[in-house]
């Protein structure tokens, strides 16, 4: 058995607290770095001993032994360096070097993440982890967009898809280093305001090279039953503006040649060309009709919610103004619905009225007056 001093003996019971400290990281010796708290040890020399922090230049100034470089080298290879300077002071000193306090192993994760910065990073820790961490992708990003570009601390660069980074092997993972710096960056975006009739108003980022009106509509969720889809309003930052009529493109799938850029708005306006639906329905009001498309009077039903239980569907009053005279027309929509005879169904223009009487009150004159009623609703 060999026979070790109290100061060997010290020395190694610090040695191995120390091991236990990084033993995670222990695939290879542990090199110090800038944070890391180092002792030094010199026997009956409590002059030439003390507690040092690795500074950002990796060198640290020692009683005799002067600037000591301790970034990146061993404790040992520090150790050695002390004893030979201290030869120039001391017969045979007795010098111990142990890693009193490990600095904190980080991960530097940028892009499109909901927290860029600096992750403190943990053993073992893959990619997935590291994004995990960084609070995951900013919302709206999809996964096949995205692209990994990893910089290790040695200067080496590689780039993977995302989706070839979450698919490797359990026994193959892609492991982050102390100081890597990981960038999730996606397909170029393009930022765009959506307001006025749609769903969701608020700054949508569409794809580059897909950043289309109806896009971006689509993106807010799509257009409100009242969106006028003939005219949409672009609003570049310049303050110039484009007027874009989407009925087309929807209806006949036609190609849109206005492509928005950064910062532009896509204003949806509310239809001006409406109609009345009143009477025994259940949600009586005022309706857009549908930019470019054709309105039914059974469709127009529908959009008040359908007729309630009271309603007399074979007596739906259809009242137009037409050369300036206000006309009352009796449709049969009942007979529509049972035998699909378009006749009863018309289709409604622009401050049409739709009257839905009660079951038993069909006298479309005695129960509206001789007032004329589209002038009463609509004002002209």
């Amino acid at each position: 058995m060999v026979n070790l001093s109290p100061f060997q003996r010290v020395g190694l019971v610090f040695a191995a607290v120390a091991c236990l400290a990084v033993a995670a990281w222990a695939q290879e010796p542990y090199r110090l770095g800038p944070e890391d708290v180092v002792a030094v040890q010199v026997l009956n020399h409590p002059e030439f001993s003390g507690e040092f922090i690795v500074p950002s230049t990796g060198s640290v100034s020692l009683p005799v032994v002067g600037d000591t470089k301790m970034s990146g080298r061993t404790l040992e290879e520090v150790r050695m360096t002390v004893l030979e300077g201290l030869k120039k002071r001391l017969l045979r000193p007795e010098v111990n070097v142990f890693l009193k306090l490990p600095r904190p192993k980080r991960v530097y994760v940028y892009g499109e993440v909901q927290k860029p910065g600096i992750v403190p990073l943990a053993p073992g820790w893959r990619v997935q982890e590291a994004l995990g961490a960084a609070g995951g992708l900013v919302p709206g990003t999809q996964t096949s967009d995205v692209r990994v570009i990893i910089e290790r601390a040695d200067k080496t660069k590689a780039e993977y898809t995302l989706g070839e980074v979450l698919s490797r092997p359990i026994d193959q993972p892609l492991t982050v280093g102390e100081n890597d710096v990981l960038r999730f960056q996606t397909k170029a975006q393009v930022p765009v305001y959506v307001a006025g009739q749609v769903k969701s108003p608020a700054l949508y980022r569409l794809r580059e090279g897909e950043a289309g009106v109806l896009e971006a509509i689509t993106q807010a969720g799509g257009a409100t039953t009242e969106a006028n889809l003939t005219d949409v309003r672009v609003i570049h930052l310049n303050g110039k503006e484009e007027h874009v009529n989407l009925a087309p493109s929807i209806l006949r799938g036609e190609p849109l040649r206005v492509q928005l850029q950064p910062g532009d708005m896509v204003l949806v306006a509310q239809a001006t060309e409406r109609i009345a639906v009143l009477g025994y329905v259940t949600r009586p009001g005022l309706y857009a009709i549908p930019s470019g498309q054709e309105l039914t009077l059974s469709q127009a039903i529908a959009l008040s919610g359908g007729n309630t239980a009271r309603a007399r569907m074979s007596r739906v009053g259809l009242i137009r103004m037409e050369n300036g005279k206000e006309t009352r027309v009796i449709y049969d929509l009942g007979k529509f619905l049972r035998d699909g005879d378009a006749r009863f169904n018309p289709v409604l223009r622009p401050n049409d009225v739709v009257f839905v009487p009660e079951t038993n009150k069909f006298d479309l004159n005695s129960l509206l007056g001789p007032a004329s009623v589209v002038r009463l609703i609509f004002g002209n």
